[in-house]
């Protein structure tokens, strides 16, 4: 398994949350269904972010030196599996209505970009045993 600092997943999941912001207020609407469509992908990113900035105060409380190869007895475990996977769930939905040709000419397409931070999610998910604090 190829270990990711968890710096790395701090500072990514501070770049989604203002990633997702960002995602609405680009968001523009011309009719009733887009409204519809933008007022349930609202919904789902108000969702992660709850998630988000859970996952980001544990992520901060992790100890840097965590190990990638081995799981330490005794060892305070403090990701919440659940909040991860709410998390990966809601963002899978929002990756599936977000229109990209709303978003032309602003660089990756949303889906591209979040589907980036869906990976990210992943590894988090696998490599988040072998992260601790110490009591």
């Amino acid at each position: 398994m190829s270990y990711i600092p968890v710096k790395m997943f701090i500072s990514q999941f501070q770049l989604m949350k203002q990633d997702l912001n960002i995602l609405l207020e680009d968001w523009t609407v011309e009719n009733e269904t887009e409204q519809q469509i933008k007022a349930t992908a609202t919904h789902l990113v108000e969702e992660c972010l709850v998630d988000a900035c859970a996952i980001s105060s544990q992520l901060k409380a992790v100890n840097f030196e965590s190990p990638p190869n081995e799981l330490v007895e005794n060892a305070n475990h403090i990701i919440d599996t659940l909040a991860l996977f709410r998390f990966r769930e809601h963002l899978k939905r929002l990756i599936k209505i977000i229109p990209d040709t709303k978003f032309n000419g602003r660089g990756k397409p949303p889906t591209q970009h979040f589907t980036e931070f869906l990976c990210m999610v992943d590894s988090l998910t696998k490599q988040q045993k072998y992260f601790y604090v110490l009591k």
